[in-house]
């Protein structure tokens, strides 16, 4: 690696802040090189048209998270509301079990009615025995039980008649239950398909974040991710490092084998920044042969060590490659242009000094 530390403060912030108060500026086009007095670039067409697609991207995933709040709204309305079904199926069970209750003390009745029936059946032919012929007494012991039995045999009809009446408000709280059940599935389905809708808006967001050559956040999202860890880190008192990576000769790799070979560098640097980093280090395409880094938790030593490590890798690949780095440790209430100003300074010094 060609670059040291010379600023203190962060690892994430100098061209980029220039962008966010600057929205004329756009990253370089693949194979040029960062201009020596700073004048504002505009990007190629095919840059813009990629911007333009990223914009309608954002927009589809925003409608996209539109959709599965309602969806999810709808659905935490189904749950929480009282469900018209479930209460006309509880007021079924009740009035089934009513019924049944009825017909139970039907059945006792009756069941009583048939014990006096028997034991009057029973008197009877006790004095016709003893009488041998068929008395007042006995005549009306028969009747009575003749009585007692039609009136068993009413109350046993009744039961059935309850019964039924139960069996058919038990079907009908069935049918009520399962209908409660089938509008709770839809609210299933509908979180499932809110579910879906937020993977699938994600997915585009992040597709739309990303730089598609070397799939380094793009600049823009990028520099929001980049303020987001500037301010945790102020909040914090954490430190932070910011390196300014600029790709070594990418005009004359361009010149010697054209964009391809060019693209293949940029890939390249991408990827061994993202092997001699951690994952959640934030990588930035900031220009055509640029890149920011912002290294949470680290001082701007700790953080020339990890990038002379990606210099090596570089130096040591197949089709060596190097680059140079300006390093910037953020300060306590500093802004994020101002760290980038920093790194960006550094960067322009280990430029001069080769």
């Amino acid at each position: 690696m060609n670059g040291r530390k010379d600023a203190v403060g962060g690892c994430s912030a100098s061209y980029r802040d220039r962008q966010l108060h600057n929205p004329e500026e756009e990253a370089a086009p693949v194979g040029s090189t960062r201009p020596a007095d700073d004048a504002p670039q505009r990007g190629s067409a095919s840059a813009q048209k990629r911007d333009e697609a990223a914009r309608l991207r954002d927009e589809s995933a925003a409608l996209r998270d539109e959709v599965a709040q309602l969806r999810d709204e709808v659905a935490d309305l189904r749950d929480a509301e009282p469900d018209p079904d479930d209460r006309s199926a509880d007021r079924a069970d009740r009035a089934a079990d009513r019924y049944d209750d009825e017909a139970a003390d039907r059945d006792k009745e009756a069941d009583d009615r048939d014990v006096a029936a028997e034991e009057r059946d029973q008197a009877a032919r006790s004095v016709e025995r003893s009488q041998d012929i068929v008395t007042m007494d006995g005549a009306r012991s028969r009747a009575d039980a003749v009585t007692a039995r039609r009136d068993a045999a009413s109350d046993r009809r009744g039961s059935e008649q309850d019964r039924r009446q139960a069996a058919a408000e038990r079907t009908a709280a069935g049918v009520d239950r399962d209908a409660s059940a089938g509008d709770r599935r839809h609210a299933e389905q509908d979180r499932d398909g809110s579910a879906s809708d937020r993977a699938e808006a994600m997915e585009e967001i992040d597709a739309a974040s990303l730089d598609a050559l070397t799939a380094a956040y793009a600049r823009g999202p990028g520099m929001a991710e980049l303020e987001r860890d500037r301010s945790r880190a102020d909040r914090t008192g954490e430190p932070m490092t910011l390196a300014f990576v600029d790709v070594d000769d990418l005009k004359g790799t361009n010149d010697l084998g054209g964009h391809p070979a060019g693209d293949r560098l940029l890939r390249h640097v991408a990827d061994t920044l993202r092997a001699n980093t951690r994952p959640h280090d934030l990588i930035i395409r900031y220009g055509g042969d640029e890149f920011v880094c912002a290294l949470m938790g680290l001082t701007s030593t700790d953080a020339a060590k990890r990038l002379a490590m990606v210099d090596a890798a570089l130096a040591a690949a197949a089709e060596p490659a190097s680059i140079t780095v300006g390093l910037a440790e953020l300060e306590a209430g500093e802004s994020l242009p101002s760290l980038i100003r920093r790194a960006d300074d550094a960067l322009y010094r280990q430029r001069r000094q080769r």
